[in-house]
């Protein structure tokens, strides 16, 4: 029996080492709790004040110093776009509800007409809207400051007001390294 309550405190140790070195979900903590038994109550406060700070957007390595942002979420979409400053390159598929794709102009300084650049992101906007498994389709490529979003549109819409269509088609080979660029 004493073996088997050393064996607990030594993971209680573990998690608590691990609580304090890296950030978690409240879904996570809330794990945490139930594992081990506490009171809701008791940790309720504690999670409180850990407020979890999880990212709105992914980001991709386009190119050496060159990373894309991927919003998660509709509403992700919009703060990561309202964000974005007037001459950040945006990049989005056409006709299809997906992720704003954001590369912000100050890393590309020189390479904005790198077209290996902006097909790269038009690939992340693809995969990560309704239209992943077509392998290709038609993305918007523009500036932020040609978007405007209207009073009670909903999350993620905006108008494009300009931009460029262009149409990508991709290898899963080519998307399976692009993913694999992916910083956390």
């Amino acid at each position: 029996r004493l073996e088997q309550m050393q064996k607990s405190m030594k993971h209680l140790e573990e998690t608590v080492a691990n609580l304090q070195s890296t950030p978690h979900t409240e879904a996570e903590l809330r794990r945490i709790v139930k594992e081990f038994g506490l009171g809701a109550r008791q940790v309720a406060s504690k999670i409180e004040e850990k407020k979890v700070e999880v990212s709105f957007y992914k980001t991709y390595e386009l190119k050496p110093g060159i990373v894309a942002y991927v919003g998660k979420s509709a509403a992700d979409n919009d703060r990561l776009t309202k964000g974005a400053r007037a001459n950040d390159t945006w990049v989005h598929a056409v006709n299809a509800t997906g992720s704003h794709v954001i590369i912000p102009q100050k890393q590309l300084k020189n390479a904005s007409t790198d077209p290996e650049i902006i097909r790269r992101a038009a690939i992340l906007a693809l995969y990560y809207s309704k239209v992943k498994n077509n392998l290709g389709g038609e993305v918007y490529v523009t500036e932020k400051r040609f978007l405007k979003k209207k009073k009670g549109m909903p999350a993620g819409l905006w108008n494009v007001e300009k931009s460029k269509t262009i149409h990508v088609i991709y290898s899963a080979e080519e998307l399976k390294n692009l993913l694999e660029t992916k910083q956390i």
